[in-house]
């Protein structure tokens, strides 16, 4: 995490990890965000819910600002099939990041 956040005091607008095989926190600095772990995209860890989630990033900027972020999530079916997260999957993983996030 003090890697991540120097880089971000150091003036990245967004810092993101990709180790971690589950999603992980998330945290809003200044005019940046900092994405602690993605999760798995295309990975055959399905034995656990969180690593057969991920998140897919979508970052607006716009004449070098960054104005907005979008956190999409995916799901790694039974038979290694990713797809899109249903509505409520979504909610479900995306309350666990917030709430490693402090939020």
């Amino acid at each position: 995490m003090a890697d991540f956040q120097a880089l971000s005091d150091a003036g990245a607008d967004v810092v993101t990890g990709v180790q971690a095989h589950a999603p992980q926190a998330i945290d809003l600095r200044d005019d940046g965000i900092i994405l602690y772990g993605l999760g798995n995209l295309y990975f055959d860890q399905t034995w656990s819910w969180p690593t057969r989630t991920g998140l897919v990033v979508w970052h607006t900027v716009y004449e070098g600002r960054l104005l907005n972020t979008h956190l999409s999530v995916t799901v790694i079916d039974s038979n290694f099939q990713l797809r899109w997260s249903t509505p409520q999957e979504r909610r479900d993983v995306l309350k666990t990041v917030y709430a490693a996030s402090g939020w």
